[in-house]
């Protein structure tokens, strides 16, 4: 058994020093605040200039050390030997791991974009108390690996692992710039009651369709409907699980003089090749993120109105062209 425990400080985010104040806030949305003047708000797309302390200049990145990152991580392991020839190994990791930027790689504007923003500023990601902390992107709450090895007729090695992990953890998105920072597809959603949703029809029977759709939203997936009355918190959707096994066989034959040759056969994903299901890796990702998709604001009512999409949390398959389909490759090896 094992635990580890890690608390990493002086972690570096970036901030953007040519974003102005706020120029007022949203209260029907956790007082959101937004950084364009009222009368240039527009929710659906990202800001332009408006948002500029000084319009001669674009952004300004500067590199802070206020990042935060800990994690707890406990794994138990059983490791078996058969005789000469055979072993097997089992383990559990459970992982807790929280940041307040899952920022890693590679450009000071990915910087300034990942963090996932509610009705803070895009400047000001707080400790561990502030609205920024949460999941870390790189979460797997939970691991399991089995694997074995062993010796199977005319001298031929197997061995195979198979692994199975919680998915990332996410969050539900929307498809405009709520708060005018110049980012599309980072500012965390305010979970409105269904009858309480700010529609941008005046259609009855298609708003109470709309209210209907997302009142579905709420009860199927929990992460997002035990928030209603408050902005999202970071990552509180999970990704499926991904479920992988690889097998090798592997056989060396003498040639003379002590040298040899050996033939290895790998089998990537065996699963998903004995079923193009098993094995797949799914995801919801990019615009099946979308709760709502902000259609205007309404400076009567100081309140963004929204559209609700058809096509929130479907799942798609990833990685159709890359190593995560079945695949097998053959090996060989002489040794002299």
């Amino acid at each position: 058994m094992d635990f580890i425990f890690t608390d990493s400080r002086n972690l570096y985010t970036v901030r953007n020093l040519n974003l102005r104040d706020a120029q007022f806030t949203i209260a029907g949305e956790g007082g959101r605040r937004v950084y364009v003047p009222e009368s240039l708000f527009d929710p659906s797309s990202s800001a332009g200039a408006e948002n500029r302390r000084n319009t001669d200049f674009a952004d300004i990145f500067v590199n802070y050390n206020d990042g935060l990152s800990r994690a707890f991580i406990g794994t138990v392991e059983l490791d078996h030997r058969f005789g000469t020839t055979s072993n097997v190994r089992a383990s559990y990791t459970f992982s807790r791991s929280y940041d307040n930027s899952s920022y890693s790689c590679c450009t000071a504007n990915a910087g300034w974009t990942n963090p996932r923003v509610g009705d803070s500023s895009p400047n000001e990601l707080g400790g561990v108390d502030g609205q920024a902390w949460g999941p870390s992107d790189f979460n797997r709450r939970h691991t399991f690996v089995f694997s074995t090895s062993t010796e199977l007729p005319f001298g031929v090695r197997a061995s195979a692992i198979w692994r199975v992990n919680s998915g990332a953890p996410w969050t539900p998105e929307q498809n405009g710039d709520l708060n005018a920072d110049g980012v599309n597809f980072n500012d965390r959603v305010f979970i409105f009651a269904p009858e309480d949703l700010p529609l941008a029809t005046d259609d009855p029977v298609l708003a109470q369709e709309q209210r209907d759709l997302y009142a579905g939203y709420l009860e199927e997936w929990e992460c997002v409907g035990d928030y209603v009355g408050q902005i999202i918190p970071r990552n509180t959707c999970s990704q499926p699980r991904f479920n992988r096994l690889d097998v090798r066989l592997n056989r060396s034959f003498e040639t003379f003089r002590g040298q040899r040759f050996d033939l290895e056969v790998d089998l990537f994903n065996v699963l998903n090749g004995l079923n193009s299901d098993w094995g797949r890796y799914i995801a919801v990702a990019t615009f099946r993120r979308n709760l709502m998709n902000p259609q205007r604001y309404n400076p009567d009512t100081n309140q963004i109105e929204y559209s609700i999409p058809t096509t929130f949390g479907n799942t798609t398959l990833i990685g159709q062209n890359l190593l995560l389909q079945f695949q097998a490759q053959v090996g060989v090896r002489y040794r002299f």
